[in-house]
């Protein structure tokens, strides 16, 4: 009886260690080159981010077309950490060819680790308790702000006050990091520009969109710009796209708060 309670508490410890990936031994400087490579391949693909819990993801990655709340989603199945997602590659074969893809390393026996805490919804917070969580999400990866700072002006990022058009959509976004090259007049926050420094040192290497992919959106959910995108040039789609996105989102945004101000 005493080895079968061992080997079955043998077993659970098993089941219960950490799925090995092929980044786990590598270098963090290698493991924050590989991250974004797989980034920009997977972003190119349809796979989409959103903030995390900040406890113990700052970012959950969505698979492509997984949509709704957080909550109501299943964890390494519609969305994965970082390290759960390298896991995911490995499996499916995700990882773009150049990367290092170390074998991963033997299963070790480790004692069980308390239940993660389910990830939370803004919507359930109030908002002093949203924007202190906010403050506490960046992402380990991007290093010291100031630092994030310099490199962007580096690059040739500038730092200026957000468009009212997009303050009048956001309020908050009082100042956004902009892209090298663009125009003020054609800013669309998250996609050439960005509230946060650390958010645009997030997607500042990102690949174009693919013009398959766009028109795939369109055909989807914006048919008068699918009619539109014979006429022009890739880069004149993407920021088309990008604009009437950002439109359609502020919309949602603005029509729940109307209902839920005349439900009071």
């Amino acid at each position: 009886s005493s080895d079968l309670s061992s080997s079955s508490s043998s077993d659970e410890e098993e089941e219960d260690a950490p799925v090995p990936c092929s980044q786990a031994d590598l270098p963090p400087e290698e493991q924050k080159r590989n991250q974004t490579a797989l980034w920009h391949k997977l972003r190119s693909e349809g796979w989409t981010w959103r903030k995390g819990t900040g406890l113990t993801d700052n970012f959950w990655y969505l698979r492509p077309g997984v949509k709704g709340r957080i909550t109501d989603l299943e964890h390494n199945v519609d969305y994965f950490g970082v390290e759960d997602l390298w896991v995911y590659a490995d499996a499916h074969d995700l990882w773009p060819t150049g990367v290092v893809v170390a074998a991963p390393p033997a299963r070790k026996k480790k004692k069980k680790a308390k239940a993660r805490p389910p990830p939370s919804s803004d919507d359930d917070e109030p908002p002093n308790a949203r924007e202190k969580k906010r403050a506490r999400e960046i992402p380990e990866s991007l290093g010291d702000t100031q630092d994030v700072r310099a490199e962007l002006k580096a690059q040739g990022w500038s730092h200026i006050m957000a468009p009212d058009y997009i303050q009048r959509a956001r309020p908050a976004v009082t100042q956004v990091w902009k892209r090298p090259g663009v125009r003020p007049s054609k800013l669309v926050l998250g996609y050439n520009c960005f509230a946060t420094a650390d958010l645009a040192a997030l997607h500042a290497d990102d690949r174009p969109l693919s013009m398959g992919f766009i028109r795939a959106e369109c055909e989807k959910y914006l048919p008068d710009l699918l009619v539109k995108l014979p006429d022009l040039d890739d880069d004149a789609a993407r920021y088309e796209y990008a604009k009437a996105r950002f439109d359609q989102e502020n919309a949602v945004h603005a029509t729940s708060k109307r209902a839920r101000r005349g439900e009071k």
